[in-house]
C-alpha cells in the first residue's frame, strides 16, 4: 500500500462501506462532506501537514488503508 500513488482516491468507497458512527468515534472527527473533507480533518487532528500547513492527504490516506492508527 505505500506504493500507491493516489490513496485519497480510494476513500470514497471506504466512506461508502464503513459507517459514519464508527469513523467519527475512531477517528474523532465530525461533520465531513466528502473524503477530501474527511482527510483533511483527520490530517489536521493528527498533525500530518505538509510545508504551508497544508494536510497531508496521501499520507493519512495511506495509514488509514494501513489500519494503522500510529501514523
Amino acid at each position: 500500500m505505500e506504493n500507491l500513488p493516489n490513496a485519497e482516491e480510494y476513500f470514497p468507497t471506504v466512506l461508502k462501506r464503513v459507517r459514519r458512527e464508527h469513523l467519527e468515534r475512531t477517528y474523532e472527527v465530525s461533520g465531513w462532506t466528502d473524503h477530501i473533507d474527511f482527510l483533511t480533518k483527520v490530517a489536521k487532528k493528527r498533525g500530518k501537514l505538509l510545508k504551508g500547513g497544508d494536510p497531508d492527504l496521501g499520507s493519512v490516506a495511506k495509514c488509514k488503508l494501513n489500519l494503522s492508527e500510529f501514523c
